[in-house]
């Protein structure tokens, strides 16, 4: 029983764990309530310009709203450059879908060729999906409100004006202010690695209710991290004119890196020593002096003019730290394993090291904040169409997929014209929607609006049945619905979207269209399913795309990007160089490769293939653990200075690199080809190999202070070889299990 309440107890502790994380990665720094308070303000001014003719104000709403929300991209210039493109293109078509939208066979012509284009430009890159959705909704739209060639022009009137309002109010009236941005991104990354750092040394009742709470803070540290990368690509900063230094930012994120770095490797040795008693007492230390470190590195990063700081009080806590555990190691009475005293000393080296990088930054000098770029170069933009001719074969994935969208996109307008069906746009609308590039995405999409629409339909229905319409309540909710509906978008809750989106056209067309709120959402909810059925059935049928598949190549290159790392890493160890540019990007890749694999993980789970689900969560959680393991040995490798690695070491280190290269490409082939891996290589044998010779050279000679912490930092890196050994080997059981 105390064991079932102990277990409820660290779950109900996780539980609340993840709920805070969640909470406070919703929306941090309100920049999608800010952004949809913009698309609210500019949706509102449209609407009450055009407020004497319902269909106008109907376009002017639909636009505006695309336009706010199309505003896509890496730089600040490069989201302007997008809504004023979007803009544009929908000003051209518009006067052409009005004019043909009321005949059939031109229509669905247009249409069909519309679709295609917008699929096959998203797939090649030329055009966010996103945008190329938003165009053919409006199109869609404007030829269900078909008229003359005056008609078309007055519409690309209205979205002209729509383009221009919602430009101004976004970039003009209410400017992204970057300084604010970076205070806010700032605070939230130095309260994220106040809590990694405080749950690394924090008791715990096992060790692992330990790693799950650790993983957990380190997983909003990393975010943390990342918001300043793409910070950094945002607003596109460049250094002040009058100094060479860095911007800002960049040092932000180095900073933050290197405190991650040295909290990761502070936390493997807290793994590894868990029940040694040696170590708790070093804990304890860490815990003592952590609150002087937490303030001065508030201080290094907190401030526009960096400030000296001094850990003198600190160097003299662990000066007798060190001074004591020596004192107990030559003590004869002292049964303590040998390991445990090498993770201690790498420990107190690792905290050293850690406010050494602390003192380098506030030895740097000042650092204004940087300022915006003002010019950008469209070369790159207008080079990226040559992809539209290379990519125009049917081998090509995105000229099949805009084959496929315009094809059932095309076939289901033709019947909608065809058999005039009221509301039947509908349903041609959900189908661009839901078809995506690969089947789990379709899946979850179609599922998603399904589910969507239906408790939109009961929520909407309900509302009219209990409350009046066309009151000054139901018009407030109205609009209270709109904002969260354009708040969900910014915050990419599809779900949420649907049912807002749905309870808004019960209400607003039940009045408008007077027609009983149970027969529109009747209507709705079987549109709905129509369109998701045949969203389906093209995905399966018209070369599907599988997102399993997708899934497996990126795991695969996973492996060969660890494998690449870790090759590096001991290559200029042994060679004595240490190139840290391209170990950065190298890691920065590995980070995305993962990322993305985390993605598609997520559609796949919609395919229905469990085995090969859960092979790829377990597979991506040990692509994880390798690139934490590979993090620790580039702290521990690239901190050598001496002549280590000795001659005799160099050779076996060599083996070593052999050995796990051929297994990274066993692992990699056993998942790319779904077969059973090969035999792994003898890795016992080398690593005990090496730690001898180490071993025997270690102790050869008198070693001054600094070489000491260096022949101790190498053995943290021979020791880390062994939890890479027990992943791999971990991965290949997995494989070998699941592939027969």
């Amino acid at each position: 029983m105390f064991t079932t309440t102990a277990k409820f107890t660290k779950r109900s502790k996780c539980v609340c764990m993840r709920f805070s994380i969640k909470k406070q990665n919703f929306d941090p720094g309100y920049y999608a309530l800010k952004r949809s308070i913009k698309t609210f303000l500019a949706i509102s001014i449209s609407i009450f310009i055009f407020r004497f003719n319902s269909q106008f104000a109907i376009i002017a709403f639909i636009s505006t709203m695309f336009l706010c929300l199309s505003q896509i991209g890496d730089t600040l210039k490069q989201r302007k450059i997008s809504m004023l493109l979007t803009g544009l293109i929908m000003v051209l078509l518009i006067p052409f879908t009005t004019i043909i939208g009321g005949t059939l066979i031109p229509a669905t012509i247009l249409f069909t060729m519309l679709v295609f284009i917008a699929f096959y430009f998203s797939g090649v890159g030329i055009i966010p999906p996103q945008i190329a959705s938003f165009i053919l909704v409006l199109c869609l739209i404007t030829m269900k409100m078909h008229g003359n060639f005056k008609l078309g022009i007055i519409y690309s009137g209205i979205i002209l004006s729509s383009t221009l309002i919602s430009f101004i109010i976004h970039f003009l009236i209410l400017p992204n202010r970057p300084s604010k941005i970076f205070q806010t991104i700032l605070n939230i990354g130095l309260k994220n690695i106040d809590e990694f750092n405080d749950s690394i040394i924090k008791e715990y009742a096992d060790k692992e209710m330990a790693k799950t709470i650790v993983n957990l803070q380190e997983e909003k540290l990393v975010q943390s991290i990342n918001r300043f990368r793409r910070l950094f690509k945002i607003i596109k900063l460049i250094p002040n004119p009058n100094n060479d230094i860095k911007p800002a930012l960049i040092s932000v994120i180095q900073n933050l890196d290197r405190m991650h770095e040295s909290l990761v490797t502070l936390w493997q040795y807290r793994l590894s020593a868990w029940d040694s008693d040696i170590y708790k007492k070093f804990i304890e230390v860490f815990r003592e002096i952590n609150p002087e470190l937490t303030t001065e590195f508030h201080k290094v990063l907190s401030q526009s003019k960096l400030e000296k700081v001094s850990f003198n009080n600190i160097i003299k806590k662990l000066d007798s730290f060190k001074s004591n555990v020596k004192e107990l190691k030559k003590s004869e009475n002292n049964n303590i394993p040998i390991y445990e005293w090498i993770l201690v000393f790498n420990s107190v080296f690792a905290l050293q090291t850690m406010m050494k990088d602390i003192v380098d930054i506030s030895n740097s000098k000042d650092t204004a904040f940087p300022q915006l770029e003002k010019k950008e170069n469209l070369s790159s933009f207008l080079s990226s169409f040559k992809k539209v001719k290379n990519g125009f074969s049917f081998k090509s994935p995105a000229f099949r997929m805009g084959l496929q969208a315009a094809i059932t996109a095309g076939a289901t307008m033709f019947f909608y014209k065809y058999y005039n069906i009221n509301f039947g746009y509908w349903i041609v609308l959900f189908v661009i929607m839901i078809i995506k590039p690969n089947l789990g995405i379709s899946v979850k999409m179609g599922l998603n609006r399904l589910f969507g629409t239906l408790i939109g339909v009961l929520i909407g229905v309900g509302f009219i049945l209990i409350f009046k319409t066309n009151t000054y309540f139901f018009y407030g909710i109205v609009i209270l619905a709109l904002f969260a509906m354009l708040y969900m978008m910014n915050l990419s809750k599809i779900l949420f979207v649907y049912v807002i989106m749905t309870f808004l056209i019960i209400l607003l067309f039940s009045e408008l269209k007077q027609i009983s709120g149970w027969q529109l959402g009747l209507i709705r909810f079987e549109y709905t399913a129509i369109s998701v059925g045949v969203a389906f059935a093209a995905t399966f049928l018209l070369w599907p795309n599988k997102a399993g598949n997708q899934l497996k190549e990126m795991l695969a290159n996973g492996f060969i990007t660890e494998k690449d790392i870790f090759i590096k890493l001991l290559s200029d160890f042994i060679h004595g160089s240490y190139n840290k540019s391209l170990i950065e990007n190298m890691r920065k890749k590995l980070e995305i490769t993962i990322e993305k694999a985390q993605e598609t993980y997520n559609t796949a789970k919609s395919e229905g293939n469990k085995r090969r689900i859960n092979l790829g969560c377990s597979t991506i959680l040990h692509l994880k653990n390798i690139q934490q393991i590979l993090l620790s040995i580039d702290t521990s490798a690239h901190n050598v200075k001496t002549d280590w690695p000795q001659n005799e070491i160099k050779l076996e280190l060599t083996d070593i690199v052999q050995s796990f290269s051929e297994s990274f490409e066993i692992l990699s082939e056993s998942i790319s080809s779904r077969i059973k891996p090969k035999k792994l290589p003898d890795f016992e044998e080398n690593i005990n190999k090496i730690s001898t010779t180490f071993k025997k050279i270690k102790y050869k000679k008198e070693y001054s202070e600094n070489e000491i912490f260096e022949v101790r930092n190498f053995s943290s890196l021979l020791w880390h070889l062994r939890p890479l050994l027990w992943e791999i080997k971990a991965v290949h059981t997995s494989f070998s299990d699941n592939y027969k």
